[in-house]
């Protein structure tokens, strides 16, 4: 529901500040790389550099006596060859962890990177958690270093109790050249008290069960729901768009641990608004709550300059395409206040800009603390107790109310999304079914970028391929790894996965995943095939002629590369004299780079785009002789809540022509599959018209993720832009269309035919012959 705005104009008007401890210096054994001879490779530090004499394509780091920040020498990291996207070069350091274990650190050093800079350069620091849990880390993503000159940077991180290991050092993605030295690590002081929502909350399980202070699973009755979606909809308003001082600093996911109790008890309106006015004074003392037709005064304070929250995007460490800030704006210029009502007898009068005084603090100030836990000292949130489940719902449902992009194209009554999901989340029996409760709320969403990361997955894979082809799951690339696997074809059909029907397993999985239907499709396909445990697992299979039988498969660690895939041709490979297929999945730069000549005297190219690319899209300038445009990406700019955008930040690729000239007979191939980065190209291809579609319908789900963390360890992402077409038509959850739509059949499967393959390869050729 998309609420009404009341604004009201107000006036507002005087505050202090804080000491820090002495910081101790650790020691470090060779930090400014003095003792080593100039240009001999780094020694005594971990990483993934080149020895010396190396000469295949990665990073080397070598003593550099040239222009150091200081003493003699610096090390001077750099790209040699052809870097693949995504790659990067590091030197890595470790600390003993005993005597820092709940203490606060700080990282520096100096460093400058060569011109033109490589894609990210970076200081990073890392505490590990038992389990492979996160404690902390920064690998200034958000903060990139893109200076030729030598500068100090730093990074500050909390080390907690139950640390293992401490990590540091400096890296390098994509090619240039970066420059570091003078590295310190001081003990700061003890750690800060643990947030319990937001960034620098570690993500992943805090504890194996239950302890002292959880609450146990209970239903909410009808007036603790009205209550608790009441606290949500002020707890959204204030957090995100009242920008006091105290509402920036409080610590939301502690402040709603100890709220929650207090305002589900509360059993009238008058004492639901008075209980909800004294929660909120302490980080908002300008708000007003009140039962509607209550008479309230406001405090008025003679100031010229204001404060306003801006948002670009909903900001994430994630993505440096996303920021938030709260600016200083002229009185005059700002909507100062929006009345709302919570309920159908409160309403909120919420400053949307505050006064702020000589010295920069915001006006009114309350030194009164805000409410704390209510939990015994060293409790932390987990998705075991009954509060902390309540505390993510009204969380997460608070934020995507106020800051998802879709709103406008996805058929979702969100107001009525709430009290079904408290529910199921009071009453979850552990951290894991807590989980799927908000897997189940994200799939609210509609966005195929949606999901929950807590507890990974898994990694133990079915040794099989298979597709949902004809309203069936056909296997596509027969099993392996089983002693009576080799009767097993292409083309049979799974009915059965441990004694469930297939039809059943695929609905529960898409019932915890966001996105289109062919999206949710591909993805609980995908889901089925792993487990977070080795094991094994029971199919019942059905041949071509209706004969059926059972395999027992073992579930094996497994990367993604290791997978057991339908076999295609090589990455870049003719099928044909003068048309070369290239398979965009596999394609990394450097097989890029050995296959150019090929591609580049093409007759016929056809692209094979069903997964994810993996390299950069050059090839895509070689296909056209003017500047093209991709999809519209578009960055939201905020000031007012509930997704009112006030304009769009236009984003999106600017390509332009490279030679040579690749042939205009250009065939790309797609599927359901094929999401975000694969979506970006094919956006691109449609837009202007260079090459044709094959296939089905994509994913529908582009542009940049954004995430953020409640409280528990689990952190939600989604699709922080939106992304049209670029004729301005809808992309989320249609997807790119293909020009020519040609799906597998059972039949062709059996055969051991790749159909959409097939039809590539007709196409280029008819438009070869009409040539």
């Amino acid at each position: 529901m998309r609420k009404s705005l009341i604004f009201v104009t107000l006036l507002f008007a005087p505050a202090t500040g804080v000491a820090q401890d002495e910081a101790a210096s650790i020691e470090l054994d060779n930090p400014g790389f003095e003792q080593a001879e100039p240009g001999s490779a780094l020694t005594g530090w971990g990483g993934n550099m080149l020895p010396a004499d190396g000469d295949v394509a990665g990073y080397k780091a070598v003593i550099d006596t040239a222009d150091p920040a200081a003493g003699s020498a610096s090390v001077r990291i750099e790209s040699q060859g052809v870097i693949d996207a995504g790659k990067f070069g590091t030197i890595t350091r470790a600390l003993d962890v005993t005597a820092l274990r709940g203490r606060k650190i700080r990282l520096t050093g100096m460093a400058r990177v060569d011109s033109p800079a490589p894609k990210h350069a970076g200081f990073w620091l890392r505490v590990d958690r038992p389990g492979g849990q996160s404690g902390f880390f920064d690998n200034m993503g958000d903060r990139p270093i893109t200076s030729g000159a030598w500068q100090s940077y730093s990074i500050e991180g909390d080390v907690a109790a139950d640390a293992n290991q401490i990590v540091f050092g400096f890296l390098v993605q994509g090619q240039g050249k970066a420059w570091v030295d003078d590295f310190a690590v001081e003990d700061i002081g003890p750690m800060d008290l643990p947030h319990f929502e937001g960034v620098g909350t570690p993500v992943g399980p805090t504890r194996d069960g239950s302890v002292e202070g959880d609450v146990a699973a209970a239903p909410v009755t009808d007036r603790g729901v009205t209550n608790l979606q009441a606290l949500a909809r002020v707890y959204g308003l204030v957090r995100w768009f009242h920008p006091s001082d105290q509402a920036a600093e409080a610590d939301w996911g502690r402040f709603l641990i100890g709220a929650i109790p207090r305002v589900e008890g509360a059993e009238t309106s008058t004492e639901l608004a008075t209980t909800l006015a004294e929660l909120f004074q302490p980080v908002a003392p300008a708000v007003r709550i009140n039962e509607i037709g209550d008479a309230f005064t406001v405090p008025l304070y003679a100031s010229t300059r204001h404060l306003q929250w801006t948002y670009h995007g909903f900001p994430s460490p994630l993505s440096r395409a996303y920021s938030s800030e709260r600016m200083e704006v002229p009185a005059a210029k700002t909507p100062s206040e929006i009345a709302e009502n919570i309920t159908e007898k409160i309403a909120i009068f919420l400053p949307l800009s505050v006064p702020i005084d000589d010295s920069g603090s915001t006006i009114p100030k309350r030194d009164t603390p805000a409410v704390e836990s209510g939990k015994p000292e060293g409790w932390l949130p987990a998705g075991h107790d009954r509060t902390t489940r309540i505390a993510g719902i009204v969380s997460a449902w608070a934020m995507f109310d106020h800051f998802y992009p879709y709103w406008d194209v996805v058929d979702t009554d969100w107001d009525a999304i709430f009290a079904p999901m408290l529910q199921d989340a009071a009453l979850a029996s552990d951290d894991i079914a807590y989980r799927d409760v908000l897997l189940r709320l994200v799939e609210g969403l509609h966005d195929g970028h949606g999901g929950v990361n807590y507890r990974d997955e898994g990694r133990a894979l079915l040794p099989l391929d298979w597709e949902w082809i004809e309203n069936e799951l056909v296997i596509t690339a027969p099993p392996a790894g089983a002693p009576d696997a080799s009767g097993y074809r292409p083309g049979m059909v799974v009915k059965a996965i441990d004694g469930v029907p297939v039809q059943d397993a695929i609905a529960a999985k898409k019932a915890r995943i966001s996105g289109s239907d062919q999206w949710k499709t591909e993805l609980a396909l995908s889901r089925l095939r792993y487990s977070h445990e080795v094991g094994q697992r029971l199919l019942l299979i059905e041949d071509a002629d209706g004969a059926q039988s059972e395999i027992t498969l073992p579930l094996s660690p497994m990367s993604r590369d290791e997978r057991v895939r339908e076999p295609k041709p090589d990455v870049v490979s003719e099928l044909e004299p003068g048309i070369v297929y290239v398979d965009i999945d596999r394609l990394t730069d450097t097989r890029f780079s050995d296959g150019k000549a090929q591609i580049e005297s093409a007759k016929g190219l056809v692209f094979d785009l069903r997964g994810y690319p993996k390299g950069r899209y050059a090839y895509l300038s070689h296909m056209t002789d003017s500047p093209i445009r991709s999809a519209e990406m578009n960055i939201p700019s905020q000031t007012l809540p509930h997704a009112q955008f006030d304009s769009w930040q236009e984003g999106g690729w600017r390509i332009t022509p490279a030679l040579p000239r690749y042939t205009d007979k250009v065939v790309f191939i797609t599927d359901g599959g094929a999401i975000s980065w694969s979506e970006s190209i094919l956006g691109t291809v449609k837009a202007n018209g260079l090459g044709t579609i094959i296939g089905v319908p994509t994913a529908g789900a582009n542009g940049n993720v954004t995430t953020f963390r409640i409280p528990g360890g689990y952190q939600l992402r989604w699709t922080g832009m939106q992304v049209k077409n670029r004729d301005g038509t809808q992309h989320h959850i249609l997807g790119v269309q293909p020009d020519i739509r040609v799906e597998r059949t059972l039949a062709g499967v059996r055969e051991r035919r790749d159909e959409l393959l097939d039809a590539a390869l007709a196409e280029v050729k008819r438009q070869m012959a009409e040539d």
